[in-house]
């Protein structure tokens, strides 16, 4: 079961990441793999903690940097062989996770934390399913009210 498991998952990262460069939609991406949109929706979210869709725009963003620093492609260009619709909404959602824009980025590159390739190497797996590696958090006080 675990190593099904694996290769799965790992179907499922390898074909948003060929996507990357297509013009793929959700259901395109659950098609190629014989899921439903809803199981795949359903089963990323719970394996990674992010939407699909949410994945595969910051992996556009993040693999669209090196495109930025070759100064003969245009900004409009760029977001378009990564399919977004229009500049102003590549120049949003980069501004959105990365604090600078395109032109900024362009004029004076420096270090961005960019979101890389899903590693299921990070999940560990039982037999009774899968289990993700354990995060610390810090969380505000509260009280339990109940038996």
């Amino acid at each position: 079961m675990e190593q099904n498991s694996r290769k799965y998952i790992e179907q499922i990262v390898d074909r948003i990441e060929d996507s990357l460069r297509d013009p793929a939609s959700l259901d395109d991406i659950a098609a190629s793999l014989y899921l439903s949109t809803y199981h795949l929706v359903l089963l990323f979210k719970a394996v990674t903690g992010q939407s699909v869709m949410s994945y595969v725009r910051n992996r556009r963003l993040s693999v669209s940097l090196s495109d930025l620093l070759q100064p003969d492609l245009r900004i409009i260009d760029i977001a378009q062989n990564y399919y977004f619709s229009y500049e102003q909404s590549y120049s949003r959602a980069f501004r959105r996770l990365f604090g600078i824009s395109p032109g900024e980025y362009r004029k004076e590159p420096r270090d961005l934390s960019v979101l890389p390739k899903f590693d299921v190497g990070s999940l560990l797996f039982l037999p009774q399913g899968i289990l993700l590696v354990p995060r610390y958090c810090r969380l505000p006080a509260f009280r339990v009210v109940g038996l």
